[in-house]
């Protein structure tokens, strides 16, 4: 059986696991929305497009110290506009679908003009704090 990477979903290669697992590692325990939109820029430039917005709000400062006993996936919004072909659009769109940290496209937008596409997407990623252990120790008799 195939997984979300194209790999086996029993095998011991670069690209196999279960889903489940390749999803759960996709999540990074830390919040670090540089890497994200440092990471979507990389993307875009190695796939042709014309970078004509890419953005967000670093929301550091409030995701510190979010470590606990039963976390939650955190949501990390950004926009992203970029001028290309119809076939780079569909191939955007794909890229998104296919990456290994989940992305979710909740609203896309298309303007033509002289040839190119004007491509505008709603996304968001989503990271997901430690999970806390609390230790005690406890005295038996």
């Amino acid at each position: 059986k195939q997984n979300v990477l194209g790999g086996s979903s029993t095998g011991i290669g670069p690209k196999d696991g279960d889903n489940p697992k390749i999803v759960l590692d996709a999540l990074p325990s830390k919040y670090d929305f540089p890497a994200v939109i440092s990471s979507l820029e990389k993307i875009l430039k190695e796939g042709g497009y014309t970078i004509d917005s890419l953005g967000g709000t670093d929301d550091e400062l409030a995701q510190q110290n979010t470590a606990s006993d039963n976390p939650i996936p955190v949501e990390m919004p950004f926009p992203i506009a970029v001028t290309t072909t119809y076939e780079g659009a569909l191939s955007l769109l794909t890229t998104l679908e296919k990456s290994i940290r989940p992305m979710y496209v909740s609203q896309v937008s298309f303007t033509a003009a002289q040839g190119k596409l004007k491509v505008s997407l709603l996304a968001k990623t989503y990271y997901q704090p430690e999970k806390t252990l609390k230790i005690t120790s406890k005295v038996v008799k």
